[in-house]
C-alpha cells in the first residue's frame, strides 16, 4: 500500500504532497524537499510519524 506525506500534515503553507509505495525512498524524498525548500532537518522518525495511507 502506497503512503503519503504533506506538508500541510506538518502544519506548513505548501503544497507539497508525495505519494511511494516504497517507504524508504518517500522518507528520503521528503526529507530532501523539508531541507532545500524550508531549510528543515527531519528525522526518518519525524517523516514516518506524519505518515499516512495514501488516498485512493
Amino acid at each position: 500500500m502506497a503512503k503519503q506525506v504533506s506538508c500541510r500534515e506538518m502544519g506548513i503553507d505548501c503544497e507539497f504532497l508525495v505519494r511511494d509505495g516504497d517507504e524508504a525512498e518517500l522518507v528520503d524524498f521528503v526529507k530532501r524537499h523539508a531541507a532545500n525548500v524550508h531549510d528543515m532537518e527531519l528525522s526518518d522518525q519525524d517523516v514516518r510519524d506524519v505518515m499516512r495511507e495514501a488516498d485512493r
